[in-house]
């Protein structure tokens, strides 16, 4: 899978994480390769500790994710879920990669942040790879009830 990692590839990460109303740590997620460092050191955590951890709990685990502290209230597996879909955005507007679900499942495999508990995240959550949806900002609230179910 071919995906080009250019300049404007943060732009179009963050603006997608806004347009969900999900905030982004400056200094997280500033280019590609540490987005997806991010995303692994997100999910090796979430494989720790489990799915329905919160970003708080992974926070208080490993130092790594300190700068993470905005989202603390979100379940991890939400937050990485949006992240993840997020970058397949960001690919897809950028190099020409896919977003549809079965786009963002080929694409975090092929990058090494795939996780089973993505897909029924996305599902639920549709508007994490779909732009078009106007209910895009209703997770601006950052509470525990999005989790997968």
């Amino acid at each position: 899978m071919q995906c080009t990692d250019n300049k404007h590839f943060t732009y179009y990460f963050v603006e997608n994480m806004k347009s969900l109303g999900l905030p982004t740590p400056t200094s997280a997620f500033t280019t590609l390769a540490v987005t997806l460092t991010d995303a692994q050191v997100i999910l090796a955590t979430i494989d720790k500790f489990g799915p329905k951890t919160t970003m708080a709990e992974l926070i208080k685990a490993t130092v790594k994710l300190e700068r993470f502290q905005v989202v603390s209230g979100l379940y991890a597996s939400f937050y990485a879920g949006a992240a993840i879909g997020s970058i397949c955005i960001a690919l897809y507007k950028t190099g020409n990669c896919g977003a549809s679900l079965l786009d963002a499942i080929k694409l975090s495999q092929h990058h090494n942040i795939y996780r089973a508990f993505l897909i029924p995240v996305w599902v639920q959550f549709p508007s994490i790879l779909d732009t078009s949806q106007s209910t895009r900002s209703i997770y601006i609230r950052p509470t525990k009830q999005y989790q997968y179910n």
